[in-house]
């Protein structure tokens, strides 16, 4: 981050300071006590599970010189200064603005309803060694996390490659307005977070929204495979890199070829070769290479970069355990992802046993159901022999498994992941095994067990496929 005086906080802010405004300087700036560094400025933000103004009195301990709150506080810890604003999570975004526009670094901005994680960090391993660059940590991509990694630019970045998220209308205008993107990247629109949007054409325009935001001599990428490209391109006032597989782009692949868990293919004739499952890692490639254009990084460069590139932890992370392959997909699930990570496995040949362990879609509103059941149609179609699900929504996928002429005697349906861990042993030996669902079934315990060798107990299991659509 860029040296913050108090007097700029206030100005930036439009925060209230009872009494005369000391000569102090912050280096960094904080929302969690737990990492809470001596001289930083703690942000109190109020959180589904906790409150930072609860912990005003940690942070001041923790030596912490001001805390910037949304309420006057009846006693202010000796040695601390409160800053007061209406409201910190605003003021944690227009911190992150000013910061933002004060060095300038060109700005890559990805979104998208699948993929947005993975190609933000193919952008970054394409660039960190040829340009000081700053990237979004993990998922950090939402009002709080978007502006947190803002504030990690410094004097001395040249380029920022940022994820935004968005589960509800409205939202993604907000964030880009605080990015300000020069490059916005569309991975592309599917069924996500449905419950707050309502419908998949609303998903398009909100995301096209951070596609409206790239300045006017900017660039915006844009999948034209994807059937909402002309939601993006209607708003866009930048220049446009486009990229597809079935239509004629900018950014084209072809002779997409599988070759075990590595996947090779052209884009516009050069060759490309990385690891992984599945062919919608030609289109994280794809927009990944288009971004890179717009800051004059040509695609020999970004294909020798990508060879010794690693994927994200749990986004189709494949690994061996004894003579079980495991695909850990577990960090998040939707409609389009399910059905991608799927024909993956679909994909693989050998002779081993395919199984997948399926968790709930959350956030699919009253459409929950019938996703439910077309994941249960693609599981059938991807010749899968063995299938657990878990929770009350995953029902329905072994229900769709079992009409299309799944064995029932091959599904398990689990009531949550607590009592899945405990049955991992029953895991065929020499599966390929798919775990996938959404974050909030922390399908990644599966995995964990997996990896510990929890022993089995059947006392608990729920092994029955309910054949009703109650």
């Amino acid at each position: 981050m860029i040296d913050l005086s108090l007097e700029e906080i206030v100005c930036i802010t439009g925060a209230t300071l009872e009494g005369n405004c000391p000569e102090i300087a912050f280096t960094s700036i904080n929302t969690d006590t737990r990492t809470l560094q001596p001289g930083e400025l703690f942000i109190a933000i109020r959180g589904e599970n906790f409150d930072g103004h609860d912990f005003i009195a940690e942070a001041a301990e923790a030596g912490c010189p001001a805390v910037l709150t949304n309420r006057p506080m009846s006693k202010v810890p000796e040695g601390c200064i409160c800053l007061t604003v209406r409201d910190t999570r605003a003021a944690l975004g227009q911190l992150a603005r000013f910061v933002r526009d004060a060095v300038n670094p060109p700005l890559i901005a990805v979104t998208g309803s699948n993929g947005k994680t993975t190609t933000k960090e193919m952008i970054y391993h394409i660039l960190k060694d040829s340009l000081p660059t700053v990237a979004s940590k993990g998922n950090f991509n939402n009002e709080i996390g978007l502006p947190k990694s803002l504030l990690t630019i410094t004097p001395r970045t040249r380029a920022a490659v940022m994820e935004i998220g968005c589960s509800q209308v409205g939202e993604m205008e907000r964030l880009a307005d605080i990015a300000r993107p020069d490059i916005g990247v569309v991975t592309g629109v599917s069924s996500a977070h449905l419950g707050g949007f309502g419908s998949e054409s609303s998903v398009a325009r909100e995301k096209s929204k951070l596609i409206a935001a790239v300045r006017e001599n900017g660039l915006a990428v844009i999948n034209l495979d994807c059937p909402y490209a002309h939601v993006m391109l209607h708003v866009t006032r930048a220049h446009t890199a486009t990229f597809a597989v079935e239509t004629t782009a900018h950014f084209q692949a072809s002779a997409i070829r599988q070759a075990g868990y590595e996947l090779t293919f052209r884009i516009n004739d050069v060759p490309f070769e990385i690891p992984g499952l599945g062919r919608h890692n030609v289109y994280n490639t794809l927009a990944a290479v288009a971004a890179c254009s717009g800051l004059g990084i040509g695609l020999e460069y970004c294909s020798k970069r990508l060879l010794n590139f690693t994927p994200p932890s749990h986004r189709m992370e494949v690994f061996e355990l004894g003579e079980t392959l495991v695909i850990d997909d577990s960090y998040n699930a939707n409609p389009g992802s399910m059905e991608a990570a799927l024909k993956s496995v679909a994909s693989l040949t050998g002779g081993q046993i395919k199984m997948a362990i399926l968790g709930d879609m959350l956030e699919m509103g009253g459409a929950a159901e019938l996703y439910h059941s077309g994941v249960g149609r693609q599981v059938a179609q991807a010749g899968i022999e063995v299938l657990w699900t878990i929770g009350l929504q995953a029902n329905e996928i072994a229900v769709e498994a079992v009409r299309q002429g799944m064995k029932p005697e091959n599904i398990r349906c689990f009531v949550n992941t607590t009592d899945c861990t405990k049955h991992v042993s029953l895991i065929p030996d020499g599966a390929i095994v798919l775990i996938k669902g959404s974050r909030g079934m922390h399908m990644e315990s599966i995995v964990s067990a997996m990896r510990a060798g929890v022993p089995s107990d059947m006392s608990r299991i729920d092994t029955s496929v309910k054949m009703t659509n109650e």
